[in-house]
């Protein structure tokens, strides 16, 4: 057991000793710039030196020396000078230290191990009794700080290191005095403690030594833990405690020494934890709140203490206490408020968030946007508010908030011209749009189609994307190259909000042949969006909208149910009109848009839609011709049902016949190279069909009327060709 203390003294000392050295050279740093800074000042009162001229005149050699040899010369002397002066003080600064500090750190920790095997041979011999080693350690502790006291101000490192060294030495006798030998009780042992940790702050103080301040921490957070009794005693903890944080409260006013206040904060973290875990019980509520807020109070006012009184640069140590102050301080309150009293939770915490934003709007002014401390304070406001949502609310209500704050947040962002804030909102719509996708996506039995709660959060979410992106747009010229994407995401997520909202109402209440008309719809406000405000995104959102309704068209909507067929009027061809007549338009648009977007796109989307607009016609017209004789054939017997499978042919080849003839005239007429084309192209169709298919599958009434038909119209398409030649070759020589 000793052993095992006198290890754990040890590495604590250890610390302190590393501490202490970094400090040190940190310190040596500053004095050199500063020597070197007084150097430059004096210099530069005193003027420029005047140059004396010299009648010598030089030698001969120097004469006819050139001027780029002896200034590559001069240089190189100057260059080996400094070299050699660098490596003298790098070799004078590492025997100093080696002689000095570290000398002195491995002096201390022999000296204490060699105390500490000589006490052990002394107690195994019976050399000295129990009392007599605690008194023995006291006085030795006591002439440590002594030594220390007196070494410190002409050799300050040596007697910091003294006097942490008989710190420690005083804590491990009152701690073997109360835990090893039984010769304390627990209040005075815990009073000893107390006036040891006092004395090493006020010591820490007197020699301006953080690093001695730190191991007095330390060593008072360690003394409720090591003099321990088992008993709960709250109020005699929390109450050191807060006399440990007062005390750097106090020192914050004369010392930036903010690495002590986290040291503080920590210790404080573990001496709280470590009650509640062992002895917190319900009844104990409003005392384990009470001190826990006046924890949160000490140490929010700290970091305002070095910010405004003592002027202090922001650094890491502050920040780090900004932050992990209010997580602490919610986690544990949540820990204790929502158990008893979950109703006032979400209160607490939006009342929380709303003081940091608060805080936030006092530190920062007119000329103070840019200052890291009030968006730290502002960030774990705003952090704050979006919890409070969930912890309070549930289900449709933490979409709502959400949004709100998403929106919010990026707002606040460009105020305050800190992407951080905007990140976070896109970070909580991310968060929305996820809890929408896969926990708002169900309905009530009785829900109504529509007009529902679901529909209602959609429209909500897709509002404040939308009200983002036009944020967003009003400020790109404030945006960084990597941001300015965002806004194709926003317009990408806004869409897709649309869609899936619109989809979940057709899956759930209305027949699926609404989904291409729906989607098509969709994309075509799109692209008409996209045109009035130049955004290419929503191009592309139409066109992938277009491309999901063709293939739903063909492999999803293309198939009907006989026995309630009736021809033309159905969902059907109600489907494939609707999306063809909007591509038709689109390509229109397009066409007359054409200024507006690149030749690629124009060269590639013109003939795609033509295309796509004659293959849903065709398609569909092919589709009723195929199921009205399917219907018929169905009610037939015996041959009746042969002869419309003939009929069906014929009919197919007539139809495709006359489409090609009409986009021949359409392109003779109108000077429509894609329409000739796409009608020769058609007509060579039905040739293949008739003189291979149904020659092999009609019989020969059915084949006269398939190739009487076909050959008249292919004699008035030639007729055409030999009429309008000359326009025909006209347009395509571009006349």
């Amino acid at each position: 057991m000793f052993e095992f203390e006198l290890f754990v003294f040890v590495v604590i000392l250890f610390v302190f000793l590393y501490s202490k050295s970094r400090i040190d050279e940190l310190r040596d740093i500053v004095n050199n710039l500063q020597a070197k800074l007084g150097v430059a000042v004096r210099q530069r009162e005193a003027g420029p030196e005047v140059p004396v001229a010299k009648t010598e005149e030089p030698p001969p050699v120097a004469q006819e020396m050139p001027v780029e040899v002896m200034r590559e010369l001069a240089q190189q002397g100057a260059a080996s000078e400094t070299i050699k002066q660098n490596a003298g003080g790098q070799r004078e600064d590492l025997e100093f230290k080696i002689g000095s500090k570290i000398f002195t750190a491995v002096g201390v920790i022999a000296v204490l191990f060699a105390i500490g095997f000589f006490l052990r041979y002394a107690f195994d011999s019976g050399l000295i009794n129990e009392t007599g080693r605690v008194v023995l350690g006291v006085f030795a502790g006591l002439a440590l700080l002594a030594v220390g006291e007196l070494t410190c101000k002409k050799f300050p490192s040596y007697g910091q290191v003294l006097t942490g060294g008989g710190l420690g030495i005083l804590y491990l006798s009152f701690f073997a005095a109360f835990s090893l030998y039984e010769k304390m009780t627990a209040p005075v042992a815990f009073f000893a403690m107390i006036l040891v940790t006092a004395a090493g702050i006020a010591l820490s103080l007197r020699q301006n030594s953080m690093a001695l301040a730190m191991f007095a921490q330390i060593g008072g957070f360690l003394t409720p833990m090591l003099i321990n009794d088992g008993s709960n005693n709250p109020h005699i903890l929390f109450l050191y405690v807060v006399l440990l944080d007062l005390a750097v409260f106090m020192i914050a006013f004369y010392k930036l020494w903010q690495p002590l206040s986290v040291v503080c904060f920590i210790g404080t973290i573990v001496s709280y934890i470590g009650w509640y875990s062992a002895f917190y019980n319900s009844p104990q509520f409003v005392l384990a709140q009470g001190y826990l807020s006046l924890f949160f109070a000490v140490f929010l006012c700290i970091p305002f203490i070095q910010y405004f009184v003592k002027k202090s640069p922001e650094n890491s140590w502050d920040m780090a206490l900004v932050s992990f102050n209010p997580i602490f301080y919610f986690g544990m309150s949540y820990a204790l408020i929502n158990p008893l009293y979950h109703d006032i939770m979400g209160a607490f915490t939006a009342i929380l968030g709303a003081f940091y934003c608060f805080l936030a709007y006092v530190v920062g002014g007119a000329n103070e946007r840019d200052s890291l401390f009030r968006h730290f304070l502002l960030t774990a406001g705003f952090v704050l508010l979006a919890i409070a949502v969930p912890v309070q609310f549930e289900g449709k209500w933490i979409v709502v908030a959400w949004s709100a704050e998403a929106l919010a947040f990026i707002i606040t962002g460009f105020r305050m011209k800190f992407p951080l804030y905007r990140a976070l909102g896109h970070l909580l719509f991310f968060l929305t749009l996820f809890r929408l996708l896969f926990f708002e996506g169900n309905l009530p039995v009785l829900a109504m189609p529509i007009l529902n709660t679901r529909l209602l959060l959609y429209a909500i979410f897709f509002g404040a994307v939308v009200a983002a992106s036009y944020v967003y747009r009003k400020k790109r010229a404030e945006l960084g190259e990597d941001e300015k994407s965002l806004v194709s995401v926003l317009e990408l997520g806004a869409s897709f909000t649309f869609l899936m909202g619109l989809s979940l109402e057709v899956h759930d209440f209305f027949e699926s042949y609404l989904y291409p008309m729906l989607w098509t719809a969709g994309g075509l406000a799109a692209a008409l969006l996209s045109f009035k405000i130049n955004s290419k995104t929503l191009r592309v959102v139409a066109y992938i909208t277009f491309i999901a309704s063709f293939f739903r068209l063909l492999f999803f909507e293309s198939g009907i149910e006989l026995a309630n067929y009736m021809p033309i009027f159905n969902a059907r061809v109600l489907a494939f009109a609707f999306c063809a007549a909007a591509f038709r338009g689109y390509l229109s648009l397009l066409r007359y848009r054409k200024d507006k977007v690149s030749s690629d796109e124009l060269g590639f989307f013109n003939p795609t839609l033509f295309l796509v607009f004659h293959f849903l016609v065709l398609w569909v017209l092919s589709a009723e011709i195929i199921s009205l004789c399917d219907r018929e054939a169905t009610y037939a017997a015996g041959t009746a049902a042969f002869d419309f499978e003939n009929l069906k042919n014929v009919f197919l080849s007539v139809a495709w016949t006359f489409y090609g003839i009409g986009l021949l005239i359409t392109g003779i007429v109108r000077k429509a190279v894609y329409n000739r084309f796409l009608g020769l192209a058609l007509l060579g169709i039905v040739i293949f069909k008739v003189f291979l298919v149904d020659t092999a599958n009609l019989s020969d009434l059915y084949r006269f009327f398939s190739f009487i038909v076909l050959g008249c119209l292919l004699l008035v398409a030639g007729y055409l060709y030999y009429r309008y030649q000359d326009r025909i070759r006209d347009f395509v020589k571009g006349k």
